[in-house]
């Protein structure tokens, strides 16, 4: 008896942030308040605004999953490209969902997966995040690659947030939350 992995891609579509700004808001609401405990770097509206400024809108994309017209997730892609050796490449900079619903994030990854297809991508590539985050998109069965120096870093200079950086339960780290998103 066979699982389906993605249950339901059609309730994803790509988004822009001043159209939905009020759901992305709802979302970073919800999603705080239920996991007081866990370090995010900043995520409501006005903060991915800012923080995508300077790119162009070909530069990422924003997919968001809908159930009943709720924003319940989304993921953000930027075009990597290696133009010296033509090669066209995706990371995966941010997946933001509510309560950490693996339905959504394997419908937001396959929506990323063919986007990537569609848009003739090499490469769809994905550094850092939660185990659990981690775990879904091993489900597609990713080429993965061990890099000589580790390609995500911090320095936390309070000796007891340094502690707390060390469990990855504390913290949710992904490229948004470093400039690897710039």
């Amino acid at each position: 008896n066979k699982t389906l992995f993605f249950t339901n891609p059609q309730k994803v579509k790509e988004i822009n942030i001043d159209e939905y700004s009020k759901n992305l808001d709802a979302l970073w609401e919800y999603k705080t308040s239920n996991e007081p405990s866990i370090l995010y770097g900043y995520r409501n509206s006005n903060f991915l605004k800012w923080h995508f400024s300077k790119l162009s809108n070909n530069d990422y994309h924003i997919f968001g999953y809908f159930n009943k017209n709720i924003l319940e997730g989304y993921l953000i892609v930027k075009n990597e490209d290696e133009k010296k050796i033509g090669l066209k490449r995706l990371r995966i900079i941010d997946i933001f969902v509510k309560d950490n619903s693996n339905n959504i994030i394997d419908n937001l990854l396959y929506y990323a997966h063919k986007f990537s297809k569609n848009k003739n991508y090499h490469i769809i590539e994905m550094i850092g995040f939660p185990d659990f985050i981690r775990e879904r998109f091993q489900k597609l069965k990713p080429f993965s690659r061990l890099l000589p120096s580790w390609p995500f870093l911090y320095r936390a200079e309070n000796e007891l947030l340094k502690e707390r950086l060390q469990n990855e339960d504390y913290w949710y780290a992904s490229p948004f939350d470093g400039d690897a998103s710039f």
